[in-house]
């Protein structure tokens, strides 16, 4: 199961979201913890230390490593377009919930519990040069050949805003939980993503920051109870994690245990619909390529339909 951590910038969503992949230790034998957003800053909050080059830096190697062949391209230009949301097919290497997996080892840090992968910084010299979304093309690439099941656990941490509906990531997700404070600008940016993302059925509330009752009172007049999973106290365990307590999320974790408990379950109830997934990236692939890469390489890219892959399933 796939779950994205999304809110307003300063929300406490990566916090949120390092808390509950250190509580899924407990529940899962390797949750994978996947850092999207601009701010890299899950490393610091999960206590991982040795972190490899980012997925920006080794785009070409995840491109060659999980899209070797690409053969219904490669028949109609001649070459692999390096396109993140490239649909999947059966020439597609595919990325297991394991220790032992190959890409994992190769570009995931295994340490305390956990499997970090990073999608890397916008950097100073891509100011005015380059979108931060293709940044996440290798990003997309290995969200959408994960074969993660029901007792699997891949956390990740999103873009602020609503920013996370502008890639193909936003179709990975099985659950999308908005982390907001008790403010109304917070909450605007709930409703703002639930506008723009189509995805009502799957979005859910994790309330942060909460100092006293009429904090949570505030937050259960706005927020409709069936989609409000739970309100997390305002913590001052992650205040110390952030001045160097290691062990300052843990505790925070053990404090919200019943809450992460019901986000599992929830998660575990969205079953996801493959051959839906499927025909949704092939959507995005469609309208993104028309746009952009049908331009590119003089050709009708955005019309090569691939067959449902049988690993997909």
């Amino acid at each position: 199961m796939r779950i994205a951590f999304i809110g307003k910038g300063g929300s406490g969503k990566t916090s949120t979201c390092s808390a509950f992949v250190t509580h899924a230790k407990k529940r899962v034998a390797m949750p994978i913890a996947f850092d999207v957003d601009i701010n890299t800053h899950l490393a610091d909050a999960l206590g991982v230390e040795n972190v490899k080059p980012s997925l920006i830096e080794r785009s070409k190697e995840v491109f060659n490593f999980l899209e070797p062949q690409a053969d219904d391209f490669v028949r109609v230009l001649g070459v692999r377009p390096d396109i993140g949301a490239l649909p999947v097919s059966d020439n597609s290497v595919f990325v297991r919930c394991s220790s032992d997996d190959p890409f994992l080892r190769e570009f995931g840090v295994m340490e305390r519990g956990v499997c970090l992968l990073t999608a890397g910084k916008y950097g100073e010299k891509d100011v005015g040069n380059a979108c931060y979304h293709a940044k996440l093309f290798s990003s997309q690439l290995v969200a959408h050949r994960l074969l993660d099941g029901p007792d699997d656990v891949v956390a990740f941490d999103a873009t602020a805003g609503t920013d996370p509906v502008a890639t193909s990531l936003l179709h990975a997700y099985d659950l999308c939980i908005v982390v907001v404070e008790p403010t109304l600008k917070s909450l605007s940016v709930y409703q703002d993503f639930i506008k723009a993302a189509d995805t009502e059925r799957r979005t859910v509330v994790l309330a942060n920051k909460i100092r006293s009752k009429s904090d949570e009172a505030f937050i259960r007049g706005s927020i409709p109870s069936d989609i409000l999973l739970g309100c997390l106290p305002y913590s001052r365990d992650l205040r110390s994690a952030e001045q160097g307590d290691v062990e300052g999320v843990q505790r925070f974790s053990d404090e919200c245990e019943e809450v992460f408990d019901h986000v599992l379950s929830m998660a575990r109830g969205f079953a996801r619909d493959k051959r839906e997934y499927f025909e949704a990236l092939h959507s995005w692939f469609s309208k993104y390529a028309e746009k952009w890469y049908d331009p590119l390489y003089d050709n009708k890219i955005s019309k090569i339909r691939v067959p449902l892959p049988s690993q997909f399933l």
